[in-house]
């Protein structure tokens, strides 16, 4: 890719995921994708990856630059914020672990209305007094009641940079948004957009009520694949608990269980799940 020239130093190491995870801690569910040929980072279903930056000496009463471009697999029709990337970070003092301030803007969210466009994010924050570190975060955003459904959230070009001042700051930014750089990114080939089945409808395994042994959801965890009408086709054991009880679970799905197919750029599709199966225990049928 393009960059723009005479940029200050990016404290962040690695941060177009070149090397991978080099430099970077991820948690859950995180990966490495490569979007026409270039590696990015991802996270999907509430995984997050974060650098913990050292600050150089004088960094206090300077200007911290968090910036990057973001994508998104999933847009909302109720505007909902689930599913879409948006970076964060901390302020801290790095010999206590205590966090001085909290690094969260609207700008740092992703702007765009389309799945799948690259698009810049920033925020530009003082920094306080003791400040020895920064803490950069890549998250994905969900709002209360509104789950993940295995959406990826992508990051590129990611950067903390350092200024004198708060219009230095944004006066950088305003040249990165004109720049070659944001055009490219702005203007992403085209890729097909491919939502996972979920789950619709379901109901729990009945088992004999003299069953021994506690029960609960997850004790059967089957892998199905989803047709188009949103009926799953065939389920195979993935972690089973009894032989009877995970044929059981697989005739309930494939006969009571409703879903939501996956989707290719909006065109239902096979697709796969996992599911975890909820027991319980209930009365034989009188004679």
């Amino acid at each position: 890719m393009l960059r723009p020239v005479g940029r200050p130093k990016n404290l962040l190491a690695n941060p177009s995921a070149d090397d991978g995870f080099r430099g970077w801690t991820p948690y859950k569910e995180t990966s490495i994708e490569r979007v026409s040929g270039d590696p990015c980072f991802a996270v999907r279903n509430q995984g997050y990856i974060l650098q913990d930056v050292a600050l150089p000496e004088g960094s206090v009463g300077k200007y911290a630059l968090l910036v990057g471009t973001l994508s998104t697999e999933r847009i909302n029709e109720d505007n909902s914020i689930t599913g879409l990337p948006y970076l964060y970070g901390y302020m801290m003092m790095s010999s206590q672990g205590r966090i001085l301030s909290y690094l969260q803007e609207e700008s740092m969210s992703f702007p765009g209305k389309r799945v799948n466009e690259w698009l810049p994010a920033y925020g530009v924050f003082p920094v306080p007094p003791e400040t020895t570190m920064i803490r950069f975060f890549l998250n994905q955003a969900e709002r209360k009641g509104d789950p993940q459904n295995g959406s990826l959230a992508r990051f590129d070009d990611l950067g903390l940079y350092l200024f004198d001042s708060d219009e230095e700051a944004r006066l950088f930014v305003q040249e990165l948004s004109t720049s070659e750089w944001l055009r490219e990114q702005a203007e992403p080939e085209p890729e097909d957009s491919i939502t996972p089945a979920s789950i619709l409808m379901q109901c729990a395994v009945c088992v004999p009520s003299d069953s021994t042994g506690a029960l609960k959801q997850g004790d059967v965890v089957l892998k199905c694949e989803i047709g188009p009408d949103g009926k799953a086709n065939s389920c195979e054991v993935h972690r089973g608990f009894r032989l009877d009880w995970d044929r059981l679970a697989i005739e309930t799905v494939k006969a009571r269980w409703l879903f939501t197919p996956a989707t290719k750029n909006g065109v239902p599709i096979t697709g796969s799940i996992l599911v975890e199966v909820p027991l319980s225990r209930c009365q034989p049928p009188p004679r």
